[in-house]
């Protein structure tokens, strides 16, 4: 029983090894794929991915100007400051993905874990896309809590082509495309912006 015990202990050390070890690559991959976007992009036409981001901050400013439909979710203030921490956590992540501006990796002088952690999470295209990601989810779960989940005809006319356009530019990305990446990147974030601003009014309601 014992020598039971211990070899499934073992067989689940080593698979929880490999799957550390398959992320580390991953984000390794990710974070030369954002190296390849920085070298291959010209510097206008970074900045005007960037400058796709705008349309969140604008839905902001409306949600702040004119409130929102979705009474029972509380003060427009909270949809608006997530919309805008949504909007500048993206302007961050690919101002960083594109080289418009760098930092060093996140360290903290003497403190034993940071000398644990592998180097990759610390990197500063990794760590602000982490940041973006989790801004995103925050703002898509408040929206979609709020209008208590959408109806049928509104994921498949709404959602679906939204979320393509995410899926076709991750792999677009992966392909080493990187200015077509760039384009169709740059329409998911104004089409979410968009279905930001269309639920905040109501008009995704189930």
């Amino acid at each position: 029983m014992l020598k039971l015990a211990a070899t499934y202990a073992a067989k689940r050390t080593t698979n929880d090894k490999s799957a550390w070890h398959a992320l580390t690559r991953g984000l390794r991959r990710q974070a030369e794929l954002n190296r390849r976007v920085a070298s291959d992009l010209p510097l206008a036409f970074k900045w005007l991915y960037l400058l796709t981001n705008a349309p969140f901050f604008y839905v902001g400013y409306a949600t702040l100007r004119d409130g929102h439909a979705l009474t029972w979710c509380g003060p427009s203030a909270i949809a608006a400051c997530l919309t805008f921490a949504a909007g500048s956590a993206s302007v961050l992540f690919h101002g960083t993905q594109c080289g418009c501006w760098t930092f060093e990796p996140l360290s903290v002088p003497g403190a034993g874990w940071a000398r644990r952690v592998d180097p990759v999470f610390v990197e500063p295209s990794i760590f602000t896309n982490t940041i973006d990601v989790v801004c995103a989810v925050q703002l898509a779960v408040f929206v979609l809590a709020c209008n208590g989940g959408l109806g049928v005809s509104h994921w498949a006319t709404v959602l679906f082509p939204t979320l393509g356009l995410l899926v076709s530019s991750t792999a677009l990305k992966r392909l080493r495309l990187y200015r077509t990446y760039v384009v169709v990147h740059s329409l998911w974030h104004v089409a979410s912006a968009f279905v930001v601003r269309r639920a905040l009014r109501g008009e995704l309601l189930s």
